[in-house]
């Protein structure tokens, strides 16, 4: 990006100079110290000032290290994107339209980017600290905060990276008749309910529609309030807006990687008046339903505006670290969440240069990704406050990837470490099924093919069916095959029939004949006509496209059914049926890699193409940390162990 400035420049004349905060900010300002002892002129001439004068210092002293993109490229795309969502409203063309403009101007590539401390104006800043004081601490739902927590959940003037803009100015005027009507009176000046009511609004106004926006990021407010789409650090940060100007205290917290899913997550978290924290969904679910309850955390972190001076990005000098990482404005508050356990690890692998630090990686689905960071030392490192039943890799950032200090280790719930070395003198013969664990949304959907059946007939009515098999456990999202060899009896008409509430859910039906031949070609799809939501996608064809993520989905609940008629009776020897499902499982005709992870990586088991449901592999050390690969397809994978009986995910 253009004039691009590293946060470490900024550190290393913030530090080292023997100046008090507000000094060396002043002197980071250069030019612009001008406007910046305006704003403290502002309030040291009224002693009625004197807290407005103390948010002044806390805005200016922590100001070094905040910037925003901007420049002409930004300009022209927000424009643009302003404009674009005038007209268009389907969801997913929108995407496509603000990705073209992004692209069109070059973004994130042709942005610039702008110190604050070097650009803000004494207007902008005195006016934040105005609009703030406004609702603190006689707003109503602030009247519970000390001055320190108001300048964190009310005062700052930024929520990440956006253009300044005078956003409380185009707020004052919104949602004031939020005034928690019909509540108990005791409830009047609650920060929960306030949030409540105020998530509520922010919902019905554009509602949540979980979907990236562009690869350069919708930062700017007087833009993405009008957004239908984002993720949920775009949801949080437009409830940050709307919270903090209103009065309502509000924050977020983030985990930089989930420890048994790909991605990370973003949230907001509400002070309320009892002085508890509770945690929800910006413009989505509210603090009174649990925020994604006993979901296993190995770190979380609170984004901040003060500056954290013993964060990584502080302390790293001149040694590169993760981008996820790099951030001085971030404070740990995993004990919030789960209870932690600070761990020692040792370093087994000496660096290819010497590192000041070493990482606690997890898993996401293709990498390890650092979560937390420890200084090098000799004799062991501390980890502190970890969250339990994790899996982790020690290693070393060394060119932009994780080079491992140690072998992967379990952190169990009592807080004690096992390590994983791979025992390659003493190995398995191991079959595998699935390249990622079955989820509670397969297994409940999966739930609905109880009580189905498979029939056959020798008339298209189904008039007395000989019931073949009838399916009386979940499948769980895997391949069922049923062996008829003692079926002698030959019929023209086969289907599979739902039960009560299963609206068919079937993904794949295949038939197979006395020499194992397939012979679904030979027949006519017959089924329930209507399909849910009139989708082609989940039409009774579905079932026989070989394509194990397309089912057919009956608008009919009851006894919904897909079939084959053929031209005459046939002998079927085997059927195999598939539930509708995540697309997870081992499919004939792709391409497995298993690896184990060593000292130094991972190590290749060899690769196969899987020439039935399952996939079978040679010599895999016990002991060990696998990962099964799918070459020709699909993004969603896990490590795991085996005990020797059962396969643990992690």
């Amino acid at each position: 990006m253009k004039n691009s400035v590293q946060v470490l420049l900024f550190l290393i004349l913030f530090f080292s100079c023997k100046k008090s905060d507000i000094e060396r900010s002043l002197t980071l300002a250069g030019d612009n110290a001008v406007e910046l002892r305006k704003v403290l002129d502002h309030y040291s001439k009224n002693i009625d000032d004197s807290l407005k004068y103390k948010a002044a210092v806390f805005l200016i002293e922590n100001m070094p290290g905040h910037y925003s993109f901007g420049g002409k490229s930004v300009d022209n795309f927000y424009r643009a994107v302003d404009s674009v969502l005038l007209v268009e409203k389907n969801k997913e063309v929108l995407k496509q339209k603000i990705d073209s403009i992004a692209k069109m101007n070059n973004l994130p590539k042709s942005a610039e980017r702008f110190e604050d401390i070097k650009c803000v104006t004494a207007e902008f800043l005195i006016n934040n600290i105005e609009r703030a004081f406004e609702v603190w601490p006689s707003g109503g739902y602030a009247h519970h905060l000390n001055f320190d927590q108001f300048c964190e959940y009310i005062l700052p003037y930024r929520v990440r990276n956006e253009p300044i803009e005078f956003w409380r100015d185009s707020l004052a005027a919104m949602y004031n008749d939020i005034r928690l009507h019909g509540y108990n009176e005791g409830w009047r000046y609650s920060a929960f309910h306030a949030c409540c009511e105020l998530n509520n609004r922010l919902r019905e106004e554009t509602g949540v529609y979980l979907l990236p926006v562009s690869t350069f990021p919708i930062e700017k407010y007087s833009v993405l309030r009008n957004m239908s789409i984002g993720t949920c650090s775009d949801y949080c940060a437009r409830a940050i807006f709307a919270m903090r100007a209103k009065g309502i205290p509000v924050v977020e917290d983030f985990t930089p990687q989930w420890p048994y899913r790909a991605l990370g997550h973003t949230w907001n978290v509400v002070f309320s008046s009892n002085g508890k924290e509770y945690s929800f969904g910006g413009v989505d679910t509210n603090p009174d339903v649990i925020h994604k309850p006993d979901s296993k955390l190995s770190k979380v972190y609170r984004r901040t505006y003060a500056l954290n001076k013993n964060s990584l990005a502080a302390l790293c000098h001149n040694e590169p670290i993760p981008s996820n990482l790099n951030n001085l404005f971030m404070r740990d508050v995993t004990d919030n969440y789960t209870k932690t356990f600070d761990v020692k690890v040792e370093t087994l692998v000496s660096p290819l240069q010497k590192r000041k630090f070493v990482y606690l990686c997890v898993f996401d689905n293709r990498r390890w990704v650092p979560v937390a960071h420890a200084g090098n030392k000799r004799g062991g490192i501390t980890f502190e406050n970890m969250g339990y039943d994790v899996m982790y890799l020690p290693g070393y950032f060394i060119n932009e990837g994780i080079r491992p200090a140690n072998y992967p280790f379990l952190l169990d719930f009592k807080g004690r470490i096992h390590y994983y070395k791979p025992d390659t003198l003493d190995t398995y013969n191991l079959r595998f099924k699935r390249k990622y664990p079955s989820t509670f949304r397969v297994i409940g959907v999966t739930r609905h093919m109880i009580g189905g059946e498979i029939q056959a007939a020798d008339n298209p009515e189904f008039d007395n069916p000989q019931i073949i098999h009838r399916i009386e456990k979940n499948p769980n999202g895997f391949y069922v095959t049923i062996s008829l060899d003692t079926l002698s009896q030959c019929y023209k008409y086969w289907r599979h029939v739902s039960p009560v509430a299963g609206y068919g859910n079937i993904a794949e039906l295949q038939f197979f004949g006395s020499n194992g031949e397939l012979l679904n070609n030979k027949g006519k799809i017959i089924g329930t006509d209507k399909t849910w939501g009139n989708d082609p996608k989940r039409s009774r064809e579905s079932a026989f496209d070989g394509d194990p993520l397309t089912f057919f989905d009956s608008s009919l609940p009851d006894s919904a059914w897909v079939g084959l008629e053929f031209p005459e009776p046939v002998s079927v020897k085997k059927i195999v049926y598939l539930p509708r499902n995540d697309g997870n499982n081992v499919t004939i005709g792709d391409e497995y890699e298993l690896f184990y992870c060593s000292l130094y990586g991972w190590r290749s088991l060899g690769r196969k193409i899987a020439k039935d449901y399952f996939v079978e592999f040679a010599n895999v050390p016990k002991n060990a940390v696998l990962w099964l690969h799918n070459h020709t397809r699909g993004n969603e994978e896990r490590i795991f162990t085996f005990d020797g009986r059962h396969t643990f995910w992690w």
